[in-house]
């Protein structure tokens, strides 16, 4: 399955739409991703080869962290890696720090006070408005570039 990923990676335009590997998230923010007209695929559509993904966006770092490294690994996909909400006081730093180390990622905060509690310096501070149209232009291409980076391991 990685030819086919790294061939359809390469015919990708800005406004393609994108297979993204889509782990669970809001549904404000999951309508948001697909006003953009990008497939949203699970986990469960890998197993039956529906689709080939182009992209992972891990919403939710602590449950699904190993899953979407091993696929990006296999794959060879880079992550959009986002946190939704702050790290719960009670988790040690340390023992978690690892969340967020992929071999070819971009990171998003939708907050500063995210950022923060997970102490994160390579985050980039980015909410989402469906009514604004540069910060839909922003993430359309965070997206995009995301999905043609070089993954390195």
């Amino acid at each position: 399955m990685i030819i086919p990923t790294l061939l359809s990676r390469e015919l990708i335009n800005a406004t393609s739409p994108i297979n993204i590997l889509w782990t669970e998230s809001s549904d404000k923010f999951t309508e948001f991703i697909k006003s953009f007209g990008h497939n949203l695929i699970s986990f469960k559509d890998l197993y039956y080869g529906n689709n080939v993904p182009q992209l992972i966006i891990c919403n939710n770092k602590l449950n699904d962290y190993t899953k979407c490294l091993s696929i990006s690994v296999k794959l060879h996909l880079s992550v959009l890696l986002i946190d939704h909400e702050p790290k719960n006081k009670f988790l040690d730093i340390n023992k978690v720090g690892e969340l967020n180390d992929f071999p070819s990622k971009y990171h998003i905060c939708l907050s500063e006070a995210i950022k923060t509690s997970w102490a994160v310096t390579d985050c980039q501070i980015l909410s989402y408005d469906l009514n604004n149209k540069d910060n839909k232009a922003t993430w359309q291409n965070l997206i995009f570039q995301t999905s043609k980076k070089n993954f390195l391991l």
